[in-house]
């Protein structure tokens, strides 16, 4: 009862000093396609207690909170998703996305992670469709992050050409990431041949995806191809190694 406390009084705190752009901020944004609006993506997960966390963050640090979106990907047989939000954070710009979980369900295997198996992880691979199109970029943040710094700071990061901006492991070994079986298949094993660089290890916890550019190119097709090909969950290093730009992790 005590945390409960705590992130209760945390919200109201946030409520006075935090909801409330920087003076030198224009007026408070109202189009939700407007480019300088920061959209945020998040998973709606039953741990609604790990995800105050990375919201209170991301508005804490925040200049311009008013300016700030978050998307909220749901599971579509959850319709309190909305109650739910709006109880926890009554002073959020949000949207409710359902993800119905059909899309997905039997065409993935068990995973050594039973919570990878949650059907609604591989949301992240229709975002660029779930969310407006007008959004062009978007960032994508775990339940369970806590940011430290400005998040338009991230959502402003460059691109270079590349879909996703992520933290990325060069140091990592690559090749043990998948089995013997596929660096032994002809085909399989020139997936990376293409690649304009070294591919390298990285996690999506934390993305900054360009989703006109997403869209156009339909990486959604592309991943879901390797979904039903290898049935593993979002196969994103198939799909992006060697083609993404690195989030500084230091």
């Amino acid at each position: 009862m005590r945390f409960a406390h705590s992130v209760e009084f945390r919200i109201e705190t946030l409520r006075r000093l935090f909801i409330y752009n920087s003076p030198n901020c224009a007026t408070p944004l109202a189009d939700t396609c407007s480019s300088a609006t920061v959209y945020v993506a998040m998973l709606d997960t039953t741990y609604l207690r790990s995800s105050m966390a990375a919201i209170l963050s991301v508005m804490q640090h925040s200049s311009y909170p008013q300016n700030i979106l978050f998307h909220f990907l749901s599971a579509g047989s959850r319709s309190s998703s909305s109650t739910d939000a709006s109880t926890s954070f009554p002073f959020l710009k949000f949207q409710i996305y359902p993800f119905y979980e059909s899309v997905i369900v039997g065409l993935i295997l068990t995973s050594i992670r039973s919570a990878l198996d949650y059907p609604l992880n591989c949301s992240r691979n229709y975002m660029a469709t779930l969310l407006p199109s007008c959004i062009r970029t978007v960032v994508y943040l775990d339940s369970d992050l806590v940011l430290i710094d400005n998040i338009a700071k991230l959502a402003a990061t460059s691109l270079w050409d590349h879909i996703l901006d992520v933290p990325k492991y060069c140091n990592a070994n690559f090749i043990a990431y998948f089995t013997l079986s596929f660096w032994s298949n002809p085909l399989l094993s020139l997936t990376f041949a293409a690649c304009r660089c070294k591919p390298c290890y990285f996690i999506i916890v934390v993305m900054v995806i360009d989703l006109q550019q997403w869209r156009a190119d339909d990486y959604s097709t592309k991943i879901q191809e390797w979904i039903d090909l290898q049935k593993r969950m979002l196969p994103f290093l198939l799909v992006f190694a060697g083609n993404i730009a690195p989030i500084d992790h230091s």
